[in-house]
């Protein structure tokens, strides 16, 4: 006999029941140790519900991501060859970072290089609105239509510079970005994710402001910047992160242009964490490395560079770079994460993270706009971030907070050494007390 289910024998359940079957079963441990506190003191439940979503998320359009590559210009022929090594390799956004004052040979740098169907960026303290300009020059010699060119500048900007790219902008119409915000730089110096957002929306706004009181119009000056982000290794806190800041963004651009198409206008680059890299028992960096790639693009980033698991060594090898991008594609073709369309949508409890994040966030940003000061140079600002940072090596030293192979399971075969390590990593100082106590 054919049977069919009957979903209406099951009785309604409701938080207040769940609540009470879970205090049943905890019996003398408190309620309160099922809750979570992230960030700021955030506080976060274990069960929610449909009935407890505030926050309509801005999510990102498109379903994929461009896979990025940044490399330190030097020698343009020998670039060439890591930049064509990359490019067959499957990158699609390369960055070329300028830390000297020289005159990029595109000739020789971009030789066999299509640049039209790649995103192309300049970052670093020597790149400008002439490196741009010299780029344009040699695109029309190469007869690219200028219209096809992708990426931008991912420089800061000092005041006379920021007046020369708005004339580039403005006198050469591209799909080019000129402003990039680096909110990557908050979390290298200790900062939770709502640090990040409150410091991408504060600088966000500055240029936004600056730029539409310079004649600019709002779409014009939304489409030109650009915000980095570093994924840390909290994966849901790292959805909620850049769900957050793309809805909050969303609301500034709202307030300038209320007919703005603000999902096409908002565009975020993350980069996998080297702060939480280890430099002892460092393959686990790859594993890192996966699940901070997974938040960044369920998250909506538009860009991902996933960083080698040796930089904590400052080495930056061929292979390393290999297994980089393979994360990537192993996403991309074995777990179909180019198919998703805001997957977290629905998911309460990375819906009530986002909010909480969300709502913090824009407090804070109100508060420092009242102080019309840059972050970058607020005393009170990197006083508190400083702290944030104390407080988490005091986590990693008590094992609070676990670091793998590092606080907890640690490869006790090892021999370790500091010598090259980079100094600024989040867990640098540990492995320093681990290699005084192996000797």
């Amino acid at each position: 006999m054919k049977q069919t289910l009957d979903f209406n024998e099951f009785s309604n359940s409701t938080i207040e029941i769940w609540k009470k079957g879970v205090t049943k079963e905890l019996g003398d441990k408190p309620y309160d140790s099922l809750i979570w506190s992230f960030d700021d003191n955030l506080r976060i439940e274990p069960y929610y519900a449909e009935s407890n979503q505030r926050l309509d998320v801005v999510a990102k359009l498109s379903k994929d991501w461009s896979i990025k590559e940044s490399f330190v210009y030097s020698n343009p022929k020998e670039l060439n060859k890591s930049l064509l090594l990359s490019l067959e390799g499957g990158v699609n956004a390369i960055e070329i970072i300028l830390e000297i004052d020289e005159k990029i040979d595109f000739e020789l740098l971009f030789n066999e290089i299509f640049v039209q169907y790649i995103q192309v960026f300049f970052s670093g303290s020597f790149a400008s609105s002439s490196t741009i300009l010299d780029y344009f020059n040699y695109c029309e010699k190469k007869e690219i239509d200028r219209s096809s060119l992708t990426g931008g500048l991912l420089s800061h900007e000092t005041s006379e510079e920021l007046s020369e790219r708005i004339d580039l902008m403005t006198s050469h119409p591209s799909a080019l970005c000129y402003f990039s915000i680096d909110a990557s730089e908050v979390q290298t110096k200790g900062g939770h994710a709502s640090h990040s957002i409150v410091f991408a929306l504060n600088e966000g706004a500055r240029i936004l402001g600056t730029l539409v009181e310079r004649g600019v119009s709002a779409s014009h000056a939304a489409s030109a910047l650009r915000f980095l982000f570093a994924s840390e290794p909290s994966y849901f806190i790292e959805i909620g992160k850049l769900r957050a800041f793309r809805t909050l963004w969303a609301q500034i651009l709202k307030a300038y242009d209320a007919d703005m198409d603000v999902s096409g206008a908002i565009q975020i680059d993350t980069r996998t964490s080297a702060f939480y890299q280890s430099s002892v028992d460092r393959h686990n960096n790859m594993l890192r490395a996966t699940t901070q790639s997974m938040s960044s693009i369920i998250g909506g980033t538009d860009t991902l560079e996933a960083i080698g698991f040796e930089m904590s060594l400052g080495k930056n090898t061929i292979e390393s770079r290999r297994w980089a991008r393979n994360i990537q594609h192993l996403l991309i073709e074995e777990s179909y994460f180019n198919q998703l369309q805001d997957a977290a949508k629905g998911s309460y409890y990375i819906e009530e993270i986002t909010f909480k994040l969300a709502a913090h966030a824009w407090s804070r940003f109100q508060f420092w706009q009242t102080k019309n000061e840059s972050l970058a140079n607020s005393i009170e600002w990197n006083a508190h971030i400083e702290f944030c940072f104390s407080e988490m090596k005091k986590a990693i030293e008590n094992g609070s907070k676990v670091i793998l192979g590092v606080n907890k399971y640690p490869n006790k075969s090892e021999k370790i050494s500091q010598e090259k390590s980079t100094p600024t990593r989040l867990v640098a100082d540990f492995e320093s007390k681990i290699g005084e106590g192996a000797k």
